[in-house]
């Protein structure tokens, strides 16, 4: 199939039904593989060209026509959106896993949260966008994944508090603050070999500092 024909097809798709038709039609598998298309080429366009990215580079490394992707994407901020929902929902089923072991929740967290920073690892693209400064256009995408991972990080933290494996004024805040600046060290080419010593001294910061320090 063309491009053509397949714009032509995403565009009855994700465009407003016509007057006689009472509700728009799923969106067909060519459709859905062009998303996923859009998608994965934007997170390997971003990974090396970060906000200079433009709608075009990601059409011609997803083998589409830019029309294509603006109608799945209307604009560059929802594109970096989805990458960044895609990834916190990876975020949100580690902490959700951390929740439902055994052991004590503070330590299950701070392990859940280098399983996190091994998932930014090999995604240049969520380090780049994570890094730098963003428009609130571009979080509302992740914006109620990132509340429920709020949430249930929220959970551990209190838990892990009350058998003292965490600090008593940890709060969520504080692993947004750590994990945004782990990921612009792995953004650096220079600093990304040692992100695995960036994120020990990350969780021994959010244990309790020892008695008489």
């Amino acid at each position: 199939m063309t491009d053509a024909t397949t714009e032509i097809t995403d565009a009855t798709v994700s465009g407003a039904p016509p007057d006689d038709c009472p509700a728009a039609p799923k969106m067909r598998a060519d459709a859905r593989r062009n998303r996923a298309r859009i998608i994965e080429a934007a997170r390997e366009v971003f990974a090396k060209t970060g906000s200079l990215t433009q709608m075009d580079d990601v059409a011609a490394a997803a083998g589409v026509g830019v029309g294509t992707v603006y109608r799945h994407f209307p604009t560059k901020d929802q594109l970096m959106g989805e990458l960044l929902l895609q990834k916190f929902e990876v975020i949100l089923r580690l902490l959700r896993e951390a929740r439902e072991l055994d052991g004590d929740p503070g330590e299950r967290l701070l392990e859940s949260l280098t399983r996190c920073a091994e998932e930014f690892q090999h995604d240049t693209a969520t380090q780049q966008i994570m890094s730098g400064p963003q428009s609130a256009a571009v979080w509302d995408s992740a914006a109620p994944t990132v509340r429920e991972v709020d949430a249930v990080s929220e959970e551990l933290i209190a838990a892990g508090q009350k058998t003292g494996t965490l600090r008593a004024d940890m709060t969520v805040m504080d692993i947004r603050l750590l994990m945004c600046g782990l990921a612009s060290s792995m953004a650096d080419p220079d600093l990304n070999p040692a992100w695995r010593r960036h994120m020990t001294l990350i969780t021994d910061s959010l244990r309790p500092p020892a008695r008489g320090v």
